[in-house]
């Protein structure tokens, strides 16, 4: 249960009884309480006194209560502070701006001091929850950019000494053409994880809610080189067949790092989703104006969602695939921040039993 003891509210009224009868009430169930008998002073001791709650008169002469809303929820520092309007003045219009300019919720005078209590700890548990998301938040950024700057580095060296490796003259001599090709895949591949945790990096301060895209004309079929290059023992664990079919020599203008996430991300839950001797298949081609990618798979397909949960809701239940391979829910949710942020369009079709097409319009 949430300890809203000692919480600390800030009471506006211009009328020295009510703030008596509200310092009164709230004081004597443990609430901390300061109080402004006008909206300039309110808006000072909140700045200062970084109150949990305010509790606000909607008449006041000079600056009204809602004035004094407006600015309160026009302020990034401030715009997240539940405020509770209260007045006689029971004028429709006026409660119906209050609320939606902001405002939680409305208590009418003469209050009830059950009610006015019940709405208090509401809004006081609401502002918990925020503060509590936000240190969720906080914490899953700074998590993310410590992992991702700690793993850049040795990457960094596991790719420089791949290369070192590879162009040293006498060690050439030595090497069949599989091991040129063994070093030339570690090299690639450090290369595509360094920038991958780079992203991250990026990624975590923007909070998923805006992508900065390096853009550059890549073409697909070095996007599906890596992937295959990814995934190729998974195909041969699972004995699936991977399939291309490239019509002509698409160039895709995107973030080569970012669209290798989603291509690869829609593979691995192919892969996670289709059974032994199953086949996975990308095709590319122009249709119109638009560059088209499908991947496709012959597994369990899609059901009990709609296209709009599967997409847009960041942490909807991800089931098992068919040898019981977890998820975590989140690939298709990065997926379409992605595809979003480069102007494309993601969209699917699904059989149940016979298998899933993800269909991006470039």
């Amino acid at each position: 249960m949430i300890d809203l003891s000692n919480s600390k509210i800030l009471v506006v009224d211009d009328e020295p009884t009510n703030i008596f009868v509200l310092d009164g009430l709230l004081s004597a169930n443990n609430f901390n309480v300061i109080t402004a008998s006008n909206g300039k002073k309110a808006l000072e001791l909140i700045k200062t006194e970084k109150p949990d709650l305010v509790l606000l008169d909607i008449m006041m002469p000079e600056m009204s209560g809602i004035e004094v809303l407006q600015r309160i929820i026009n302020d990034p520092e401030t715009n997240e502070l539940p405020v509770l309007m209260v007045s006689a003045k029971t004028d429709s219009e006026v409660i119906e701006t209050a609320m939606n300019i902001g405002a939680i919720d409305y208590i009418p005078k003469p209050f009830v001091d059950i009610e006015l209590l019940a709405r208090v700890r509401s809004g006081l548990r609401l502002k918990k929850n925020i503060d509590h998301l936000k240190e969720l938040i906080e914490s899953k950024s700074n998590f993310i950019r410590t992992v991702s700057h700690d793993l850049r580095t040795p990457f960094a060296s596991i790719s420089g000494f791949a290369d070192i490796l590879l162009n040293d003259p006498d060690l050439r001599k030595k090497m069949t053409s599989e091991h040129k090709e063994f070093l030339q895949y570690i090299i690639e591949t450090s290369h595509y994880l360094i920038g991958y945790f780079n992203k991250l990096l990026n990624w975590s301060k923007l909070e998923a809610s805006r992508i900065e895209l390096k853009l550059s004309q890549v073409k697909l079929t070095k996007l599906l080189d890596t992937t295959q290059m990814i995934y190729q023992k998974d195909f041969e664990l699972k004995k699936l067949s991977f399939v291309r079919e490239i019509k002509g020599d698409i160039v895709l203008n995107a973030d080569e790092t970012y669209l290798n996430q989603v291509i690869n991300n829609l593979v691995s839950n192919a892969i996670k989703y289709t059974p032994e001797n199953g086949t996975i298949k990308i095709k590319g081609y122009c249709l119109e104006k638009n560059n088209v990618i499908e991947i496709s798979d012959t597994g369990s397909g899609i059901t009990g969602i709609s296209p709009d949960d599967l997409f847009n809701k960041p942490y909807h239940t991800s089931t098992s695939g068919i040898n019981d391979e977890k998820g975590t829910g989140l690939g298709l949710f990065i997926c379409k921040k992605i595809i979003d942020a480069h102007g494309f369009e993601i969209s699917f079709t699904s059989e149940p039993g016979k298998g899933t097409t993800f269909i991006i319009k470039c």
